[in-house]
């Protein structure tokens, strides 16, 4: 079998009037007679927007019991942020991610006997507003994550 070959070149792109280089990278798979190649470029920079949101019960008042929010891959894989963003007395909390980038997230608060959820929703970071209600079961949100992920 040859060896991976991996070919490393940059592309330029005009953005907002000025030239930028992107990482570029052509990958070779080789087996006998066949080859099989990807070209990948990398964009240049994400732009980080934040998102706002907030968290309530079912009356509409900021949710008690050390409320949280988690913001994860699509499909309500992988953890993306390192420390669970700060919520304030009023229930609301900011998170700054990349622009135009999908993401699922979910809020929850209580005591582990008691934990309550929001329903789990997929959003795409821009001039959005999350809203979160606290109102599912344990049991109630992972059916609507199995629901999400398609299962």
């Amino acid at each position: 079998m040859a060896p991976i070959s991996r070919q490393r070149s940059g592309t330029a792109h005009r953005r907002e009037g000025a030239i930028t280089s992107a990482p570029h990278f052509r990958l070779q798979f080789r087996l006998a007679r066949w080859c099989i190649s990807y070209d990948l470029t990398a964009p240049t920079k994400l732009k980080v927007v934040r998102v706002r949101g907030r968290i309530t019960d079912a009356a509409g008042l900021p949710a008690q019991n050390h409320p949280q929010v988690r913001i994860k891959e699509p499909g309500l894989f992988g953890q993306i942020e390192t420390q669970p963003a700060a919520v304030d007395s009023d229930g609301r909390f900011e998170i700054e991610l990349c622009e135009g980038v999908r993401y699922s997230a979910f809020a929850f608060g209580g005591f582990p006997k008691d934990t309550v959820y929001s329903e789990p929703i997929e959003f795409t970071a821009g001039d959005t507003e999350l809203q979160f209600v606290l109102v599912k079961t344990a049991e109630e949100f992972n059916q609507l994550r199995k629901k999400l992920q398609g299962q």
